[in-house]
């Protein structure tokens, strides 16, 4: 394989003399300019508007006269699919284990009680904006914590094509702060690589006041992971957002569900007949019709005003307008909720059917999540190792307990039929009825352990 085929690929390149490879102020500068302007943070604020029905109809430039209805309706049908998707897959805590109950009790402890809630913002974030960013750092008490950043924030320096290994990560983000007697915006910057950290300020498009201290202290002493302290969670492989998928969609059922209301307020269906009409102009005289309830004529035998009234094709508009609806659940993988062809009651092969579409889509979540809850591990076991407390490092899963409508009377059956054939822990994370895996382990063996102890008593 020569060298051109590898730089096709993104898997090695020949630097040139005139090219930098380190990462530096003037650099950092050019690419939060390219950043703000990027088509990628431009389709993050296009989902975070649309989750919050901030829909383009609503800018909309306006074209009608004042006397015209103007009705500008935003439809929440990307609201609801992707509280959907977050619900279905984040509702129910997520059960995590390891090979041995003492690691998966030391894992739960350090990613804390509000771990499930993280996963959730994590989920939100990464479908409205296609990632999102989670950073582990130690606080100032020793402490391991978390946080979840806005991804437009985040400028990420893959070391390859595909997206795996951080070289760097540049936050900026902007504050208000008083100086001078008065409030004024700033842009902080970090520049996070795998030893340390440089904190600036942007000012006129330059970097001031950069200071260089490590990822957190311990002992007294700066130190740093070794790794880039950023996690991905991707929504995806091509690192896209839910709206991309809709947008088009979403816009023109706006635009349709729109129009119909402005040919309703207006009365569209008349037309008007004039006969010795005494206005200027034709917008005088619907200015007249709309706003005042009259018109003026002249004074004479000919004058008069009749209507012709064509019928509106409202079914044409209807039957455009949820194709639409069905286009944009289809294009978004939701969940159709109209159960004309499965009936009131949908249960087995047909209820499976039913959620089949938003079942593809959170594999994708899910299995992007999954490697991003294994690199948050790994941050787990060397915070371990950094403070003295480390442990054998053991296969820690996760899994993602589906808040899907089910026949639990089945479930409950396969899952008592799975006995010697799976895990006890698998079936528990399967049981309808199982929030927390660790937590029914020792409510069971608490039973066990009573139940032989009273058996031991009465044969004494």
């Amino acid at each position: 394989m020569g060298v051109m085929d590898f730089m096709k690929k993104g898997i090695g390149y020949m630097k040139l003399a005139f090219e930098k490879s380190t990462i530096d102020e003037e650099r950092i500068e050019k690419l939060i300019v390219e950043h703000r302007h990027s088509k990628a943070v431009e389709w993050m604020r296009i989902g975070d508007n649309y989750y919050s029905v901030d829909n383009d109809i609503l800018t909309k430039s306006d074209t009608k006269k004042n006397y015209q209805a103007n009705s500008k309706l935003a439809h929440a049908n990307y609201k609801g699919m992707v509280d959907e998707k977050i619900g279905y897959l984040f509702s129910k805590d997520s059960s995590i284990h390891a090979e041995t109950d003492e690691t998966t009790n030391v894992i739960v402890d350090k990613l804390g009680d509000n771990f499930n809630y993280d996963l959730e913002s994590l989920g939100f974030e990464a479908s409205n904006k296609g990632i999102a960013w989670l950073h582990p750092y130690i606080n100032e008490k020793g402490e391991f914590k978390l946080f979840v950043a806005n991804s437009e924030q985040i400028i990420p320096g893959w070391v390859d094509s595909t997206h795996t290994e951080l070289e760097y990560v540049i936050r900026y983000y902007d504050v208000r702060v008083y100086r001078f007697g008065r409030y004024e915006t700033v842009t902080n910057v970090e520049l996070w690589t795998p030893n340390d950290v440089t904190y600036y300020r942007l000012e006129n498009g330059k970097l001031i006041n950069p200071v260089k201290t490590g990822h957190f202290r311990l002992n007294g002493i700066d130190t740093g992971w070794g790794l880039v302290p950023w996690i991905a969670f991707k929504n995806n492989r091509k690192e896209l957002p839910d709206i991309k998928f809709v947008k088009s969609l979403i816009d023109n059922y706006d635009l349709s569900r729109s129009e119909v209301a402005n040919y309703i307020q207006e009365v569209k269906n008349l037309i008007f007949v004039l006969k010795g009409y005494s206005g200027d102009s034709l917008d005088d005289f619907l200015e007249y019709i709309y706003q005042k309830r009259a018109v003026v004529l002249d004074a004479d035998d000919e004058s008069d005003v009749t209507t012709l009234n064509p019928q509106m094709d409202i079914n044409a508009a209807r039957e455009h307008y949820e194709q639409l609806k069905k286009d944009i659940l289809e294009g978004g993988q939701a969940v159709d909720k109209n159960l004309d062809r499965f009936g009131a009651a949908p249960s087995g092969v047909a209820l499976m059917f039913l959620f089949s579409s938003l079942e593809l889509k959170a594999n994708q979540l899910e299995s992007e999540f999954s490697r991003g809850f294994n690199n948050l591990i790994n941050f787990i076991y060397l915070f371990l190792e950094k403070t003295n407390n480390a442990i054998k490092r053991e296969k820690v899963e996760i899994v993602f307990n589906r808040d899907m409508i089910m026949n639990e009377t089945d479930i409950i059956n396969n899952c008592n039929s799975s006995r010697g054939l799976v895990s006890t822990d698998t079936i528990l994370a399967n049981h309808p009825w199982v929030r927390d895996i660790q937590d029914e382990k020792e409510k069971l063996a608490k039973e066990t352990f009573d139940t032989v102890g009273m058996i031991d008593t009465n044969e004494e």
